[in-house]
């Protein structure tokens, strides 16, 4: 088999565990470790799945493209959240996205009600 060391550069690249890809992809940490090793390669069905979380393209994984990033209209911005995001601990990221869902939260209300919140925020 294969190794794909990219992979495991961007892995490293971006503090991302064993731990943390297989759980993002559905697989075990036994996969991942043979993945490194060269004793096995991720399935088709899989391989999909980690060019997403690494925001690459398969291409790029399999070193058939030296293209980076898949969506390249990402604004500067946009890429510096996801960069910063994915150098965080697996614990720190499920606690950014519960903050961005406290966020969202109020807004999904209606209309009456952000104003009843505005209100009681003011009084605080």
């Amino acid at each position: 088999m294969n190794k794909i060391p990219i992979l495991f550069e961007l892995m490293k690249n971006n503090n991302i565990k064993q731990q943390q890809l297989s759980e993002a992809v559905g697989v075990s940490q036994g996969n991942v470790s043979d993945w490194k090793s060269g004793r096995s390669s991720p399935s088709i069905e899989v391989l999909p799945k980690i060019a997403e979380f690494f925001n690459v393209s398969t291409d790029y994984l399999l070193g058939l493209d030296d293209v980076l990033n898949r969506n390249t209209s990402l604004s500067d911005d946009i890429q510096e959240l996801i960069d910063l995001y994915n150098s965080l601990p697996e614990r720190k990221q499920g606690e950014v996205k519960g903050f961005i869902r406290a966020l969202i939260e109020p807004s999904r209300k209606t209309a009456n009600d952000a104003d009843n919140d505005i209100i009681e925020l003011s009084w605080v």
